[in-house]
């Protein structure tokens, strides 16, 4: 972690006694980026907003995805109040820390929980579509379990931080700060190793494979899935809106973690320092892309009214039972500034 720079949302890291280094950083980028935070930080918390109180006026036809996308909301909502809020203000008061050591290490807790909540929800809903597309015949995954597991894990993944962290002085001014000494440190790379898996390269790989089963099996289907009627399905929208959603997470976060871990094993100059910085303020821009995303297909979209068992098959129509009793109604077609619920005799549950 930067000595006198800790507010970035993911860890960034110079050697103790690189003065000028750090101050030409700051001179460079440190205004830039926190308006970029800030900028962030309001779309964040404007859309997941938006997003909840959007699935808190459709309550009563609250289908699969819909659970879903509720927790996403609040991991993503969680990840502009915690880590956003919390580095726009470090940021603005010159990155020291005036708390206790204790209030350090939750702080960074806290940070990372929110981190990987969002990471582990956009695992969570690829693994739930992965099991409904290539298990159609089989009972749904229960929705609460994978999310509890989803945020459980967040939390446990997440404790190496208690000891990472500590207040620390440097120059005579306190921060809060990493116990590692310097680039070369051994253990310092492992972290950056064990962070960057767990957040980033092992969700990436467990989306990765899912989607990928995913389009086979869509694919070696076709004749049966890919009729123009099941194409106009609330199921075919789902799945496409939750492609956006991952690709939106792998393209905010993989410039971030290849560059940093580019730069704990080849050393600070081998990256950009201007381009690393833009990359580090874009890691958690998927929180902010997420609720948009949502609102794209589900209020802006445009849903043509499908008469009772139009567009199924027999694998679709399995698939959109829920595990849980819901009440079913589709939405009609909207524009932006105005929709409206009306009543189908269609039960979704995606």
């Amino acid at each position: 972690m930067e000595e006198g720079n800790v507010s970035t949302t993911v860890p960034t890291y110079l050697k103790l006694g690189e003065d000028d280094e750090k101050e030409e950083l700051y001179r460079h980028d440190e205004k830039t980026r926190t308006i970029a935070i800030a900028v962030i930080f309001v779309v964040t918390v404007i859309g997941n907003v938006l997003v909840l109180n959007w699935l808190f006026v459709h309550r009563r036809e609250r289908t699969r995805i819909h659970v879903y996308m509720t927790f996403l909301a609040l991991a993503d909502l969680s990840v502009g109040m915690i880590p956003l809020l919390v580095s726009l203000i470090m940021s603005l008061k010159e990155n020291v820390w005036e708390s206790t050591d204790a209030a350090c290490r939750v702080r960074m807790l806290m940070e990372s929980v929110a981190l990987m909540a969002s990471s582990n929800m956009v695992v969570a809903i690829a693994v739930d579509r992965y099991h409904s597309v290539i298990f159609p015949l089989r009972k749904q995954l229960p929705e609460l379990k994978v999310i509890s597991t989803a945020f459980a894990l967040a939390f446990l993944l997440s404790l190496p931080q208690l000891y990472v962290f500590r207040k620390g002085e440097f120059n005579g001014t306190a921060y809060c700060r990493t116990i590692f000494m310097g680039e070369d440190d051994p253990f310092r790379q492992a972290y950056l190793l064990y962070i960057a898996s767990v957040v980033f390269i092992i969700p990436f790989l467990v989306i990765s494979v899912s989607y990928l089963r995913i389009v086979a099996k869509l694919y070696n289907d076709g004749k049966n899935l890919f009729q123009s009627n099941w194409k106009k399905s609330t199921r075919w929208r789902t799945l496409k809106m939750t492609f956006v959603i991952i690709g939106a997470y792998v393209v905010c976060n993989m410039p971030y973690f290849t560059t940093e871990l580019i730069r704990g094993f080849a050393g600070q100059g081998s990256v950009d320092k201007v381009a690393f910085s833009v990359f580090s303020v874009f890691a958690p821009c998927s929180s902010a892309f997420n609720p948009y995303i949502f609102l794209l297909f589900n209020v802006c979209g445009k849903t043509k009214n499908r008469r009772p068992g139009q567009g199924y098959t027999t694998q679709t129509a399995v698939l959109e039972q829920s595990t849980t009793p819901r009440f079913g109604r589709e939405v009609k077609a909207v524009d932006c500034a105005y929709y409206k619920a009306a009543r189908s005799p269609v039960k979704t549950a995606i």
